[in-house]
């Protein structure tokens, strides 16, 4: 075979190769959306979710917000939780919402190796 005809059979099996990877499906934990809401995934494919409370959760940074979710998995925004806190547009617990306009965001810093402590936000 000459060096021409090596390299285009080469080219089109990198590209067969390639197009075969893209099509692949990734699914990661995290958060994820739907119509319904937001939920957040707790393995791989998602088909295991935080329910029915509270969780602090790694928003990235470090910083970890806390977030009520319901009995089917969706965290709850806008509104009251049932045990009587208030959770933001974000579904973040927040307090203080008649000494601050918009309340303060609880949040927690972690560590490197994986420690929550609180954070004073005033």
């Amino acid at each position: 075979m000459g060096k021409r005809k090596t390299k285009a059979i080469a080219a089109v099996m990198m590209t067969a190769a390639l197009m075969g990877a893209m099509s692949v499906t990734a699914f990661a934990s995290g958060w994820q959306q739907n119509d319904k809401g937001q939920w957040y995934g707790t393995n791989e494919d998602n088909s295991q979710w935080y329910s029915n409370g509270w969780q602090w959760i790694n928003d990235g940074e470090n910083i970890a917000h806390c977030y009520y979710f319901d009995a089917d998995g969706y965290i709850l925004v806008n509104t009251t939780t049932p045990d009587g806190y208030y959770v933001n547009e974000k579904g973040r617990w927040t307090t203080d919402l008649n000494l601050v306009p918009g309340g303060v965001v609880q949040v927690k810093y972690i560590d490197p190796w994986g420690n929550m402590f609180d954070i004073q936000q005033w």
